[in-house]
């Protein structure tokens, strides 16, 4: 075995060992045999391939997670804020209403807000 001097050696003796580790413990959300999402064709500049798995990656999360866990999972610090967009009605009143969530910004139709601003006050959050 050779003497590890950097994290260069250590990666190219252990690194094949290690991706296979994270890929079993760890398995991907999307395959990049998958269809991207159709929305990312609306993007002023298409994403690399490997921006657009991880984008998929996230997609899938969030459909799994309906949005709140998703984003607190991100462990960003107090007062950051996100942008989320298109997301479902039903998605949308947990996001608003999720203990994780301090306040909520929002623009869009007016049937929509009114739902949102439900949502907001049954769990006393303020909605703008």
């Amino acid at each position: 075995m050779n003497e590890l001097t950097c994290i260069s050696d250590y990666l190219n003796q252990y690194g094949a060992d290690l991706g296979q580790r994270v890929v079993e413990q760890f398995p991907p959300l999307h395959q990049p045999s998958e269809p991207a999402w159709p929305a990312l064709e609306q993007l002023k500049r298409r994403p690399f391939p490997a921006q657009t798995l991880a984008i998929m990656g996230i997609v899938k999360r969030w459909e799994e997670a309906r949005c709140a866990a998703a984003v607190a999972e991100c462990q960003l610090p107090p007062g950051t804020v996100q942008l989320l967009y298109r997301t479902s009605h039903a998605d949308g009143e947990k996001l608003v209403s999720d203990p994780r969530i301090g306040a909520t910004g929002y623009t869009g139709s007016r049937s929509a807000g009114l739902r949102l601003k439900a949502a907001a006050d049954a769990a006393g959050k303020p909605i703008y």
